[in-house]
């Protein structure tokens, strides 16, 4: 029996130090984790150990964005670049209870249900780190990289993996979070930050924010082929649209005026300069769908007056309109975009239906 008492006192002793000293994570300028037990901070580089063998590793300070540990019965981080540090934030908010950490609130109820986590579970640990009441603001970090909680609910344990979104409006968020107007944040999306591989399950079982978009004054140009029901012309035509418009930040509409050349052809042939244009002057709305940055479906209409020579003279002009938007450099744009229209006199004496489908290039200035 005593030497069952020695030999376990001896393994007891051998392992402490490893246990008390894996609680190393440092953290990487490309998002990966290294797992150390120990580690110093020299000049230029950071030497770490970890592993039975405790064989020594170097890693150039500039690679790393800062190390967590515990020290002292307190969850630390040792800061080395602040940009990229505090260039993202968790999905969550924290509570401190008399003896436990919990999560609080998300910021959307996707947040916790997508990770496996929940309102009022007890945070154990981060990525391995013991964790207590004593702690630095873990919920910041570098955008695109993952936090891993460990939590207890119901003398269970569960893991729950967080990626840290991207937010440009710090102040803002701050000022958010005292009032409580969680509505006033920007709209929370499940795109992946860049970089992140939409194909990855875990990358997909999270939430983020979506981010500010280029905002302002827009200018695009159209050209489509579309047909029309005038008497007497050829159904086939020519559109060239030139539009002046403004676009919010967040990108939910975009409202411009329009100005179109719409060319027919006459019915007879062989005939030189046989093309007949009519003049369109609109203002157009679109209301982009889903939750991506101005790109993907939209939809919209047109309303205005259009100039027909020979054909009673001044029209409504009515449209619905559909299209896709994909940005294809910064904020230019290139879209396909499809429209039919109603074209009644002001008397409704005469009416004519056309439509046309082409490609839209757009950019701000």
């Amino acid at each position: 029996m005593k030497n069952i008492i020695k030999i376990c006192t001896v393994v007891l002793l051998l392992c402490l130090p490893f246990s008390v000293l894996s609680q190393i994570v440092i953290y990487k300028k490309d998002n990966a984790k290294i797992f150390a037990d120990r580690y110093e901070v020299r000049s230029n580089n950071i030497i770490y150990w970890k592993g039975k063998s405790q064989k020594q590793s170097i890693i150039s300070k500039e690679d790393v964005v800062k190390i967590a540990f515990f020290k002292q019965n307190k969850y630390k981080e040792e800061i080395f670049d602040d940009n990229l540090a505090y260039s993202g934030k968790l999905p969550i908010s924290i509570g401190k209870g008399t003896y436990t950490t919990y999560i609080y609130d998300a910021i959307a109820p996707s947040a916790l249900t997508n990770a496996g986590a929940q309102v009022d579970d007890i945070i154990t640990h981060i990525d391995g780190i013991p964790i207590g009441q004593e702690y630095d603001d873990f919920t910041y970090g570098n955008k695109g990289g993952t936090l891993t909680l460990t939590l207890k609910r119901n003398n269970k344990t569960v893991n729950a993996t967080f990626y840290f979104y991207k937010y440009d409006a710090w102040e803002s968020f701050e000022k958010t979070l005292e009032t409580g107007k969680i509505t006033d944040v920007i709209e929370y999306t499940e795109t992946p930050p860049s970089g992140v591989s939409k194909n990855n399950k875990a990358n997909n079982s999270l939430g983020y924010f979506a981010e500010p978009d280029y905002s302002g004054f827009t200018l695009a140009f159209t050209y489509g082929v579309g047909g029309s029901s005038f008497k007497g012309k050829e159904p086939l035509k020519f559109v060239y649209e030139f539009e002046l418009g403004y676009t919010n930040p967040y990108n939910n509409n975009f409202n411009g005026i329009k100005v179109g050349i719409h060319e027919y052809r006459k019915h007879f042939t062989g005939v030189k300069n046989n093309r007949e244009k009519m003049y369109a002057f609109n203002y157009r709305y679109l209301y982009y769908a889903g939750k991506q940055v101005r790109t993907g479906f939209n939809v919209g209409f047109d309303i205005g007056l259009i100039y027909v020579p020979n054909s009673n003279g001044f029209f409504w002009q009515p449209g619905f309109i559909a299209g896709y938007d994909f940005r294809i450099y910064k904020h230019i744009r290139l879209g396909l975009i499809g429209e039919v229209y109603l074209l009644p006199t002001y008397r409704f004496s005469n009416l004519a239906v056309g439509g046309y489908g082409g490609i839209k290039l757009t950019g701000l200035f």
